[in-house]
């Protein structure tokens, strides 16, 4: 139902994409698209609506006033934040901008029940499997 009023309202088109063999989700816009896989959450969809948003604000200017920064932000967090904790890198992540400015642009309120925090932690948050390997001795 929101996502039909997501699509009327802002004239964009939401396109529920099957997971691939990632384990991670990829959740992003394109011009008046969303990609979003089968594990969305309303917090994403408003996210990516915020992006549109800023994309209409800053027009030409966005891969360079929104892109750098926000790719800047990402290297840094898996180049120093490593030992974090998956909860400790997402809140970090959405608390700096732009993605705290896009979540304002279309009240994501973070601390909600189901948040996007949340959600993805239940996705990421899995123990991992540790691939022993066998030494063979000549």
């Amino acid at each position: 139902m929101e996502i039909q009023q997501l699509e009327n309202e802002f004239g964009v088109n939401v396109i529920i994409t099957p997971k691939g063999k990632r384990k991670k989700s990829k959740n992003y816009s394109r011009n008046n698209k969303i990609y979003v896989d089968n594990c969305y959450t309303i917090q994403i969809l408003r996210n990516l609506i915020g992006h549109i948003l800023l994309k209409r604000k800053y027009k030409i200017l966005y891969p360079i006033i929104v892109g750098i920064p926000l790719f800047t932000n990402k290297l840094l967090d898996k180049i120093f934040h490593r030992k974090w904790s998956q909860t400790e890198r997402v809140k970090w992540l959405y608390s700096r901008w732009p993605e705290n400015e896009a979540d304002q642009l279309w009240n994501v309120n973070r601390n909600e029940k189901k948040s996007l925090l949340r959600s993805r932690l239940q996705r990421i948050d899995r123990p991992k499997r540790k691939i022993l390997r066998k030494t063979h001795k000549a």
